[in-house]
């Protein structure tokens, strides 16, 4: 070969290199889902970044960059800046999101609250008076406003025949810092989802005032949410996700200590470890290898939002579900 055909052929290789890339010839390399989470609840979505081998699609259909915030408002904040393309949340966020009209979609369920297993905990101080028919002037502690958190408290306080906006107090509190929030008796009741409430009532010195599922008898879904144009744009990249989202799930339930154990391992959870590692499903939300989120739950909840006024409008919620992206 001479040195113009060589050239020629290089120069030729060159250009269909350049227009494999514009075409889409990037997309063979997998696209990066930024995933956003919290700090209580959420074991499948940290275990799909502590443990990629339990996830085939990662590294082939895409990549799992997760960022931890310490509340669900903070999440979603960011995803509406569009920092992230889904965001772990409460279906009382998702509701009020979509019903403000920040586009998402909801393909899968993390977990729930249960009358049987765990709900949400509303704790006070073992020795204090404080109980559903004594609320009055009392000061309660939540993470955040227009939240699922806040909902039920409100209900708590409304059942009292009491009226949550004039009878009580309402304090921010981070929820690591409630149980010394109470210590300190800055509010009369703390709220505490599973781990934390597991580590306070193991301590001695706290008790249940009422949980979310028993005050409202609604077992509220922890659900993951995606940006829609994100899954219009992969689909792919989702139905691997979702895969991989099911098949962590169901390592979690078959087996529980060695999915704490690596979470432990790698510092994602920071609680003892002897005590985290004691905790069982009857101390946790329930769990089910079928993510399906629940359109009659979601009908049902948005009915007491907007009861309550945390929702101007209801949300659609046949268009905020989308299981279109589960394993046939």
């Amino acid at each position: 070969m001479n040195f113009f055909s060589m050239g020629r052929n290089l120069s030729f290789l060159a250009f269909a290199l350049a227009a494999a890339f514009a075409s889409g010839g990037a997309e063979a390399q997998p696209v990066e889902i930024r995933m956003g989470v919290g700090t209580a609840s959420e074991e499948q979505a940290w275990l799909m970044q502590a443990r990629p081998d339990l996830t085939p699609g990662q590294g082939r259909a895409y990549r799992y960059a997760m960022t931890m915030f310490r509340s669900g408002g903070e999440r979603m904040t960011a995803f509406q800046a569009g920092q992230l393309d889904a965001v772990t949340s409460s279906t009382t966020g998702v509701l009020f999101a979509a019903s403000k009209g920040v586009p998402l979609v909801v393909p899968a369920s993390m977990a729930k609250e249960s009358a049987k297993n765990f709900s949400t905990s509303y704790l006070s101080l073992k020795d204090s008076d404080v109980s559903l028919t004594n609320l009055k002037g009392r000061t309660i502690g939540i993470n955040g406003y227009r939240t699922s958190i806040e909902l039920y408290a409100r209900i708590a306080v409304a059942k009292a025949g009491l009226d949550p906006n004039r009878d009580v107090k309402w304090l921010i509190v981070p929820l690591p810092q409630m149980q010394e929030a109470l210590l300190q008796k800055k509010i009369d009741i703390g709220v505490f989802p599973t781990t934390f409430a597991f580590v306070a009532l193991k301590d001695g010195g706290f008790r249940k005032v009422f949980d979310s599922a028993g005050i409202s008898g609604i077992e509220e879904e922890f659900d993951v949410a995606f940006n829609p144009e994100f899954t219009r744009k992969h689909p792919d990249a989702m139905r691997a996700w979702v895969a991989d989202f099911i098949a962590v799930t169901k390592y979690f339930l078959e087996k529980p200590e060695e999915a704490r154990r690596s979470l432990l391992d790698s510092k994602i959870v920071q609680v003892e470890p002897s005590i985290y590692m004691a905790m069982t499903a009857k101390d946790d939300l329930f769990r089910s290898a079928d993510v399906r989120p629940d359109p009659a739950m979601f009908e049902r909840l948005q009915d007491e939002l907007l009861k309550a006024k945390f929702q101007e409008t209801a949300a659609d919620i046949g268009k905020l579900i989308d299981t279109s992206f589960m394993p046939k």
